[in-house]
């Protein structure tokens, strides 16, 4: 087995519901995801890494209606998965391919079939905070009391419609960020932190 020469690109990593910013590189035999400086600031400091001969297949996770682009899913022997939004995608699989291969990896390539897997939701002080249900509890009172003001002051038919879906959207949010919690709870008794 030789070394494989060293390599990286622009690319997003997904950790649970969030993307992280980063680089994906080539070094020391492991593909390495670290992401960029504000992401690492704001709670998203995980480094992601895997020894190259631990990769067994590197499939493509087609576009949808929930994300239009290309994704690469990274699958080792031992069950872990990632997901990744790499720049010059097609070029960028070959090259991890290729490495995982000169390291002894025998990869195989193709099409995921399905959903993405799904890992536990990212709990940053962030994403907790975007994503709380208590936060968007909050603004469901507001938008109810100013739908009430509206309505009884006569205002235009556009002004109440706007302020009811801005209602219906906070509990949305509201339901959204606790059953987040909920996963948020599970996965950690699972792995028993």
């Amino acid at each position: 087995m030789t070394e494989p020469a060293s390599w990286s690109v622009g690319a997003s990593f997904w950790r649970g519901d969030r993307a992280l910013g980063g680089r994906l590189a080539i070094e020391a035999a492991a593909l390495r995801f670290t992401p960029h400086a504000l992401d690492r600031a704001t709670g998203g400091g995980t480094e992601f890494a895997v020894p190259l001969a631990e990769i067994s297949a590197i499939r493509t996770i087609k576009p949808g209606l929930t994300f239009p682009r290309k994704r690469v899913l990274v699958e080792t022997g031992d069950g872990r998965t990632a997901m990744f939004l790499l720049r010059r995608h097609d070029e960028s699989i070959e090259h991890i391919r290729t490495a995982a291969r000169t390291a002894g990896a025998a990869v195989t390539r193709g099409e995921h079939v399905g959903r993405p897997p799904s890992a536990a939701p990212d709990n940053s002080f962030v994403m907790t905070l975007i994503y709380s249900g208590w936060l968007h509890l909050l603004t469901v009172p507001f938008w109810a009391g100013l739908l009430l003001s509206l309505v009884r002051g006569s205002a235009g038919t556009i002004a109440i419609m706007l302020v009811g879906l801005l209602l219906l959207s906070s509990i949305y949010w509201t339901v959204r960020g606790f059953r987040r919690s909920a996963r948020i709870r599970d996965a950690r008794k699972s792995t028993g932190r």
